[in-house]
């Protein structure tokens, strides 16, 4: 059982705005915000679990009725005696071990087939790829040998008025002169 008591730096008879001033100091202290931009990701782990159990101890000692609770089950863990690494091991049984497990002959066989297939996939995704490219390069030099070019744009109204004469110009200067209705 964690002592929320020591882990704020206060002591168990504390009113309640003192632990709420040490938790708020705590928090500013622990917050991982508070670490420098280029701190490892293991220290950035450390800063919030710190920062979490800080909070946790605020959650538990801010409530009246929470921290009547926690201090019953407290008193009556000093009354047996029993230690953290005794209490851990009750709660969660042995530690396991820290060796990677081994993987077996048919996990790896598997593995195996499966980087087999994603090199395959890949190879077909890329040759997709490239048959797309040589098809835009066959239409582009198509379109080039009809000469209309790569940069070919619509004709202006001026143009327009040439191919199609002066009617249009007539029935776009109307349209523009009537009233607007709203």
């Amino acid at each position: 059982m964690e002592d929320y008591y020591k882990l704020l730096g206060v002591e168990p008879n504390a009113s309640a705005k003192e632990i709420g001033k040490a938790f708020r100091q705590k928090a500013r202290q622990t917050h991982p915000d508070k670490l420098p931009p280029d701190s490892s990701e293991d220290a950035k782990l450390q800063a919030k679990q710190r920062f979490q159990q800080v909070a946790k101890a605020w959650e538990v000692l801010g409530d009246d009725q929470q921290r009547a609770a926690y201090d019953a089950d407290r008193a009556a863990h000093r009354a047996q005696g029993t230690s953290r690494a005794e209490e851990r091991f009750q709660r969660t049984g042995p530690r396991p071990s820290r060796a990677a497990p081994r993987e077996s002959a048919e996990e790896a066989a598997a593995r195996e087939k499966r980087a087999e297939a994603e090199a395959r996939k890949k190879e077909r995704a890329e040759a997709r790829r490239q048959r797309q490219q040589e098809e835009s390069d066959r239409k582009d030099r198509e379109r080039d040998a009809r000469g209309l070019g790569s940069h070919w744009v619509p004709p202006s109204s001026q143009a327009r008025e040439a191919y199609c004469g002066k009617s249009f110009a007539l029935q776009s200067q109307a349209i523009s002169q009537q009233p607007q209705q709203q």
